[in-house]
C-alpha cells in the first residue's frame, strides 16, 4: 500500500464491521490515557482533539503508529490489536473519534478509576482490559522512529510491531530518547540506558541528572507485571525512594526512538509547528 504524506491522516476502510465478526483478545492492547483535564492548554474541548495542523489533531500522531501497524497486515483480515481509551464521562468524544479513525479495530472505552492516582493510575484504570502485551502511548505527544520515517524504524518495522516483538522476551520495554539536558530530564521520565537495557528510572528527578542519559516517550509491558508496575511508577511519581536495583522490573529493555515532542503546552506546540513546517515545507 502507498503511504500518505506524514501529516495526512491515514484512513483505513473496513471490509466488515466488528458487529458482524467474532473477536477474541488479540494479545496486544494499545492504551491511550486521555483522562487529563488539559489545564496547561486551557481549551474548552479535549486537548487530544486540538488541531495542531489543519485536519490533524494531537491524538492523530499516536493513531498513525497504530495505523502503520495495521497496514503491515493483509487488508482482508482484522488486525491483531485492540485499543483502550482511558477517559472521563465528559470526554467521550475522544473515544468516539478514535473509533472513527480505526474502524477495523476494537476500541474499548475505559473511565478513569478514582481509586488510582496520577498518570500511572490512568494506565492502571485499564487493567481489566489488558492483553498479554500492552503498549502505552501518550496522546499529546509526537514520536518519530527515525528521521526519515516517523512511523517505521530503519528496517521498516512499525513502532508497535517493534514493541510487540520485544515483549515476547521482556516484561517491560521503554521507547528511549537519548538526552543529557537536565531541564528536559527534570520534566520527563528519566532513564539510564546501557547496551539496550534500562538500568535506572526516575519520574521527573529533582537532581542527580548525570545519572541519566535518556527519557521515555512510550512504554510496553506484559499483563503479568501490570500491578507491580503501577505501584513502582506511582511511587516514583510521588518521589518515594524506589531503587531499580531492588525491583524485579529492571533491567528493562529499551527501543531507540529518534524524536519526541511533548505537545501539552503552548510553547511546545508553537516550537513544533515552526520546526516541522520549516523542515518539511508543509503547512499542515
Amino acid at each position: 500500500m502507498k503511504r500518505d504524506d506524514k501529516y495526512a491522516v491515514w484512513s483505513i476502510m473496513p471490509t466488515e464491521t466488528l458487529t458482524e465478526m467474532t473477536r477474541i483478545d488479540p494479545g496486544l492492547t494499545v492504551i491511550l490515557p486521555c483522562a487529563g483535564s488539559g489545564s496547561r492548554l486551557g481549551l474548552d474541548t479535549p486537548k487530544e482533539l486540538y488541531e495542531i495542523f489543519p485536519g490533524v489533531r494531537l491524538i492523530d500522531f499516536s493513531l498513525r503508529h497504530i495505523q502503520a501497524f495495521i497496514r503491515s497486515f493483509e487488508s482482508d483480515s482484522l488486525p491483531p490489536i485492540k485499543v483502550a481509551v482511558v477517559t472521563r464521562p465528559w470526554k467521550l468524544e475522544v473515544a468516539h473519534y478514535v473509533q472513527k479513525q480505526l474502524p477495523d479495530v476494537e476500541v474499548e472505552t475505559v473511565f478513569f478509576d478514582d481509586e488510582y492516582h496520577d498518570w500511572p493510575g490512568s494506565v492502571y484504570s485499564a487493567a481489566l482490559n489488558y492483553s498479554e502485551r500492552n503498549i502505552v502511548m501518550l496522546p499529546d505527544s509526537f514520536l518519530a522512529m527515525s528521521d526519515n520515517d516517523p512511523y517505521h524504524d530503519s528496517s521498516g518495522i512499525p513502532l508497535i510491531e517493534a514493541f510487540n516483538q520485544r515483549l515476547t522476551a521482556d516484561d517491560l520495554v521503554f521507547g528511549a530518547i537519548p538526552c543529557s539536558d537536565s531541564a528536559r530530564l527534570q520534566s520527563l521520565g528519566a532513564l539510564f540506558v546501557e547496551k539496550g537495557f534500562v538500568i535506572r528510572f526516575c519520574d521527573k528527578p529533582d537532581g542527580g541528572f548525570d545519572l541519566y542519559n535518556s527519557f521515555w516517550g512510550c512504554y510496553g509491558f506484559t499483563q503479568s507485571i501490570g500491578s507491580s508496575l503501577y505501584q513502582f511508577m506511582l511511587a516514583s511519581v510521588q518521589k518515594q525512594p524506589v531503587p531499580t536495583s531492588d525491583s524485579s522490573l529492571f533491567p528493562a529493555a529499551a527501543i531507540p526512538i529518534a524524536t519526541y515532542s511533548d505537545l501539552g503546552t503552548w510553547p511546545s506546540i508553537t516550537a513544533f509547528r515552526a520546526e516541522w513546517s520549516s523542515a518539511n515545507n508543509c503547512s499542515k
